[in-house]
């Protein structure tokens, strides 16, 4: 910041986090203000932006998650696209992960039973998963989150509820396929369901509402029977050709080349996809959050392939 001067402006010396008011040289104002988290600048935005620190969204979240009976989910070792929280002198929260910088915070409750979804031991947990920004575009957020027992994958569902759209319907019943006119019967009323239970967030504000936060933990939770009915259902249904085309187009060439049942040609901007074996949604599924959990990618866009995963097989649009 060639020129500028950095003025104190608030602090939170437990969490090492501090904000600035950004001057011009000669003193006079600018609208905007610095974010410093854990000795390093991690962002600049306007003057109006309020900070909610990650630690004061926990403060928060936590007693929520206890009245509804939720516990905290740690994430696995050999987890790569976030780092587990800590601070010093404290012991680490293993349940929360935040981005390389700190701009970005998740952390992930589960309810109660585990569901065996295959019927052979596969079993599955089924919670929330809670996201906060800061100084970035993330939002407070909370999401349907699936913890898979056997191989420890995440799945973090967010594709949000504006996502639905109709003519991706009509896509699906104009094919004249008995496989697809038989998973759009059973898909479809997941789908409703699932457009009142996608990820939603609040954008920063001086306080975050409890009572809205309770009723998005609570809607997550009442939605469990339709998420899990889905995971059986794609334990019987095969993978479609359009799907893996979708797959293509929006997941990493990395991960997609990495996959055993499909080969991907490119002609120009002509993407051609050829199922090679044949394989269950449930197999793609896991497949795939095995990539994204272990791999090595940034935080957010690992989020952003996690809602293209939803869009693509859960909600099996094509």
């Amino acid at each position: 910041m060639n020129n500028l001067i950095e003025e104190p402006r608030k602090e939170w010396t437990d969490y090492g986090l501090r904000t600035t008011n950004i001057l011009n040289s000669d003193r006079s104002s600018t609208p905007y203000q610095a974010i410093h988290y854990r000795g390093r600048l991690i962002s600049i935005v306007g003057k109006h932006y309020y900070v909610f620190p990650h630690e004061d969204v926990l403060k928060v979240v936590e007693p929520i998650a206890r009245s509804v009976e939720a516990t905290r989910s740690n994430n696995p070792k050999g987890l790569q696209f976030g780092q587990v929280y800590g601070r010093p002198n404290k012991e680490k929260e293993e349940h929360v992960m935040l981005d390389p910088l700190g701009r970005s915070m998740r952390a992930d409750f589960v309810f109660g039973d585990k569901v065996d979804v295959t019927g052979r031991g596969e079993f599955v947990s089924y919670g929330f998963s809670v996201g906060n920004g800061i100084g970035n575009n993330v939002s407070f957020s909370v999401a349907p989150f699936t913890q898979n027992h056997v191989c420890d994958n995440r799945m973090y569902h967010m594709a949000s509820q504006r996502n639905i759209v109709a003519e991706r319907l009509s896509t699906v019943i104009l094919e004249k396929s008995e496989v697809i006119e038989a998973q759009l019967k059973q898909i479809v009323k997941a789908r409703e369901e699932l457009m009142d239970i996608g990820k939603e967030r609040i954008f920063h504000t001086k306080k975050l509402p409890l009572e809205w936060i309770t009723e998005k933990i609570l809607a997550v939770k009442k939605a469990k029977d339709v998420v899990m009915t889905r995971y059986k259902e794609m334990v019987t249904l095969k993978i479609l050709e359009q799907q893996a085309q979708a797959i293509a187009k929006r997941m990493p060439k990395r991960l997609v080349d990495r996959l055993e049942w499909m080969k991907v040609e490119t002609d120009g901007d002509k993407i051609k996809v050829k199922i090679t074996k044949e394989v269950t949604q449930w197999k793609a599924f896991n497949d795939i959050t095995q990539h994204l959990t272990y791999g090595k990618r940034a935080f957010q866009s690992t989020m952003e392939q996690y809602k293209q995963l939803d869009q693509i097989l859960v909600r099996a649009r094509v």
